[in-house]
């Protein structure tokens, strides 16, 4: 039975409202906790009626205190904008009082005026570019860096899961003495280099956030990173959503939509959930991937090639290598015979 888009769009719709409550007692656990591991990831979203794609953001904020024996329960707050503009963690974080482990994006800096939030930089950041430069070059200054900042991550592992006030005291005895000689070597560097370096950048990245970076030796409770636990907790969240293609991604932007009333959901969402990812148990055995099956369907249905290359979001070129790989496959030569292969695997009514 073929739905009308509104009423599909009216469920999903539903859908977010019934979860809303649900949401809000997931994002006050979450905000309650005195440290947060906040981290945004780009996804593709569908632009209604521009026949692309756009990036809109994803972002994460985490409450893991495992790693020093706590018992709360650990949990992600997911919140979706459609850029990344700084105004966003500022209103995401309004409630927050505590310290943020976080990278260096510029559109914290306002939520650590005033000193409500404390910035806890995330070490594996610091590093990240020193592993690109040993990758690329082999450089033996990027191999020292990444050699004394594994140094730290050895006492780390020694410690999770002790208390806080041991943890707090072992990096006091060994990770700051460590850390006071890795500044020391980076200042004395920075004058051996070029300014215009990839080397000079990555120290430079490092010693403007010092302060940040030594935060966790004078907090038990914090990481040395944004890593640690919380990627198991992510994972844990988004294991039945993950971004694999434009459909799933279109979703983020569906909801949203729908929640503010505006009642939009494309036919990528409307056939591709109805149909597309129904169970094997729930449909007969098909040779098509989900891609051919949409294509399938609005070619049944009477659109052009630029009209689907619209509708998915695809280029006109790839609609048509879609269309070309359909007959193909089905061996079949003329349009009017794939509607009859649509009517017959239940894409669309007689």
């Amino acid at each position: 039975m073929e739905l009308d888009r509104s009423t599909m769009a009216e469920w999903v719709g539903g859908c977010s409202r019934l979860l809303e409550p649900f949401v809000e007692a997931l994002r006050r656990h979450v905000m309650s906790a005195g440290k947060l591991h906040a981290d945004d990831t780009p996804v593709p979203v569908l632009a209604p009626g521009k026949c692309k794609t756009k990036t809109g953001r994803l972002w994460t904020y985490v409450r893991d205190d495992r790693p020093w024996g706590d018992q709360s329960p650990p949990a992600v707050w997911f919140a979706y904008t459609p850029d990344r503009k700084g105004e966003h963690p500022k209103t995401h974080l309004r409630e927050f009082t505590g310290t943020l482990q976080a990278d260096g994006y510029a559109g914290y800096d306002v939520v650590y005026e005033g000193g409500r939030v404390n910035e806890a930089a995330c070490m594996s950041h610091v590093r990240r570019p020193f592993y690109e430069l040993y990758e690329a070059h082999k450089s033996a200054v990027a191999k020292e860096a990444l050699e004394r900042i594994a140094a730290l991550y050895v006492i780390e592992d020694e410690i999770r899961g002790r208390s806080a006030e041991e943890r707090r005291e072992v990096r006091k005895a060994r990770n700051r003495p460590l850390l006071e000689s890795l500044k020391k070597w980076f200042e004395e560097t920075l004058g051996k280099l070029s300014m215009k370096s990839d080397t000079t950048k990555a120290i430079r990245y490092a010693l403007r956030r010092w302060e940040a970076v030594m935060r966790f030796c004078d907090d038990g409770h914090l990481e040395i990173d944004n890593n640690a636990e919380r990627h198991e907790v992510i994972e844990a969240g988004v294991k039945g959503y993950v971004l694999k293609n434009q459909v799933a991604s279109e979703l983020i932007h569906a909801i949203q939509q729908v929640s503010r009333g505006e009642f939009y959901l494309s036919l990528g969402i409307s056939r591709a959930v109805m149909k597309a990812y129904r169970t094997s148990a729930d449909r007969p055995a098909d040779p098509l991937t989900v891609r051919e099956r949409q294509v399938l369907q609005l070619i049944a249905e009477g659109k052009s090639t630029k009209d689907t290359a619209c509708i998915l979001g695809i280029s006109v070129k790839t609609a048509e290598s879609h269309r070309m790989r359909l007959m193909q496959k089905l061996d079949i030569h003329e349009t009017a015979s794939l509607v009859r292969y649509a009517v017959r695997r239940g894409l669309m009514q007689p």
